[in-house]
């Protein structure tokens, strides 16, 4: 096998281009958290929030779709394939539009926040510049060619730094002006999506499928009913802490609320990867012990990336949400460092394993009982214990209820426990020492003299990273397994 296409060589290039689009995202954030006020930058999320909410039920599933159907298929029958997948996502896109504009009355009721109706309705365009290309990043991975959407990525967020912050910058500082930004730049990425995706097969025989659109929908629905249940799952929090604490304080939580971005990174590009891995290893009969192996491969790479990131992280939380939004935005680490939890759990993704057993349906109804179990201890946290804190509490024990229960079902198939699934021994090792660096590190940093945010917290990451790799090197620790070239058949 090509080493240069291998899964290892796909997920890093992922990799990358999720780096560079979340450093963009980055600098956007700061750049609209400073120049928009806390009530304009707070409806700007909430566009976004609601677009991204609807987005999981409108694209019914079908981005996964590509992977799953093209890893089984000839390569000749690639373009037909993508064409049919397209067309069902322009015409969803249509729709979508027309639903975003029409009830965009009822959004801002909802949300309590009046400038969201007319921001919503000069928003709705956008589906249909961006449904039809979400599957080029599928697309891209399942043919091997990960560097191809990476460079997509960079353009798009390029287009979004152009369109959406350079106009509030030079002409007004306005939500108006950053919704219109983001339309154009979206027009932008849909042109350019759709040529490289002709351009991937240009070179192959083309042949019709057989694949009709019956049977992508039978793969795809139990996942947008999935994804329902997902909108509540992600969105509750947000619900209810922008009704009943408003716009400035929705701002606050969007800004702290996120999980480690370099841990989604870590964790997307694998789940991106090893869906048409595994459909294929399904599809050929592989033995159930390649499926483990390639999980348990997974979990301690994924481990040594996003344990210590994280154990920092929660450390340094506040100079963090400093350094990229402002001292506005101080009180954003307490949130951060509630979700900073949910990284030491989410370290494999579940879903790829469950769709390629034929689990949908399983995974729906575990998404459905943590939506249930959300709104309810959300609604009582309002009416009992009104806090913010409180309900992010909540929303992580429930996400990591959700693991627990698709992991549980993961076993179950298999017939094996969780302790010859995940490697536990290894992954607490790592939260040891992650740990003993972080609280050297912050002890030493609390002893520097006054300087910059930036400053200290690149000391503090020095000083952190020099502790924790030497205590690895100390316990035998190896860090050049995840690159080996030996174990490029799991990642």
């Amino acid at each position: 096998m090509n080493y240069n296409n291998s899964n290892t060589v796909q997920t890093a290039w992922l990799g990358i281009g999720s780096l560079v689009s979340f450093s963009f995202s980055i600098v956007s954030a700061a750049i609209l958290s400073r120049y928009l006020s806390k009530l304009e930058y707070g409806t700007y999320k909430q566009v976004l929030y609601v677009y991204n909410t609807l987005l999981i039920v409108f694209s019914l599933g079908l981005p996964k779709a590509y992977s799953y159907f093209l890893a089984r298929a000839p390569i000749e029958e690639g373009r037909s394939i993508i064409r049919k997948m397209n067309g069902m996502l322009m015409w969803i896109g249509l729709f979508f539009a027309l639903v975003l504009y029409c009830t965009s009355s009822l959004f801002a009721d909802v949300l309590n926040s009046p400038d969201l109706k007319k921001c919503l309705r000069l928003f709705s365009v956008t589906p249909l510049f961006l449904l039809p290309i979400l599957g080029i990043e599928s697309i891209m991975v399942t043919y091997k060619k990960a560097y191809i959407y990476t460079a997509y990525t960079i353009f798009s967020r390029l287009f979004n730094l152009l369109c959406v912050v350079a106009p509030v910058i030079w002409f007004d500082a306005s939500v108006h002006i950053a919704v219109g930004g983001f339309i154009f730049s979206s027009l932008l990425c849909c042109l350019l999506g759709l040529y490289l995706e002709r351009c991937l097969l240009r070179n192959i025989q083309k042949t019709a499928t057989a694949i009709k659109i019956h049977e992508i929908l039978r793969f795809s629905i139990p996942l947008s009913v999935a994804g329902l249940w997902g909108i509540i799952i992600k969105s509750a929090n947000q619900f209810f802490i922008s009704r009943y604490w408003g716009n400035e304080v929705f701002a606050e939580f969007s800004n702290g609320f996120i999980e480690l971005p370099f841990a989604n990174i870590v964790i997307n590009a694998a789940a991106t990867v090893l869906l048409p891995v595994f459909s294929k290893k399904v599809y050929d009969n592989s033995a159930p012990s390649s499926i483990i192996d390639l999980w348990k491969s997974v979990a301690i790479r994924s481990a040594k990336i996003i344990f210590p990131l994280t154990v920092f992280s929660f450390f340094f939380a506040e100079p963090i949400m400093i350094f990229v939004y402002g001292k506005q935005y101080a009180d954003s680490a307490v949130y951060f460092r509630i979700i900073a939890v949910v990284n030491l759990v989410r370290i494999v993704p579940y879903a790829p394993v469950m769709l390629a057993l034929g689990k949908s349906k399983e995974f729906a109804r575990i998404h459905m009982l943590t939506a249930l179990m959300i709104v309810v201890m959300e609604y009582l946290c309002v009416r009992l214990f009104p806090s913010p804190c409180i309900i992010a509490f909540i929303s992580i024990l429930c996400t990591i209820f959700c693991l627990g229960m698709l992991l549980r079902c993961i076993c179950k198939y298999m017939n094996i426990s969780a302790m010859e699934l995940i490697p536990y021994r290894s992954m607490k090792m790592l939260l040891v020492l992650s740990l003993t660096a972080s609280i050297l590190s912050k002890a030493v940093s609390s002893l520097l003299p006054d300087v910059s945010v930036i400053q200290m917290l690149t000391m503090s990451f020095a000083i952190f990273a020099v502790v924790y790799l030497c205590l690895c090197k100390y316990v035998g620790i190896s860090y050049t397994y995840i690159l080996r070239k030996r174990s490029r058949k799991y990642i």
